[in-house]
């Protein structure tokens, strides 16, 4: 899949923490990838984890 693809220019940003933007971009910078692509994969991640757990539960932290 074209990774261009993935983006939707007509949704608002979403925004992190400064530290967490810090090192995100380092690590991605160190291992040659894009942050968006990476962002985007560990946010769907984070996404799918929520919707397994049972309404009104406290969201994991791992």
């Amino acid at each position: 899949m074209n990774q261009n693809a993935l983006i939707d220019h007509q949704k608002a940003p979403i925004y992190v923490s400064k530290d967490t933007h810090n090192r995100l971009k380092a690590v991605t910078q160190k291992r040659g990838l894009k942050l968006w692509v990476v962002a985007d994969r560990a946010i769907l991640t984070a996404v799918e984890k929520l919707e397994q757990q049972p309404v009104g539960a406290e969201p994991a932290t791992q």
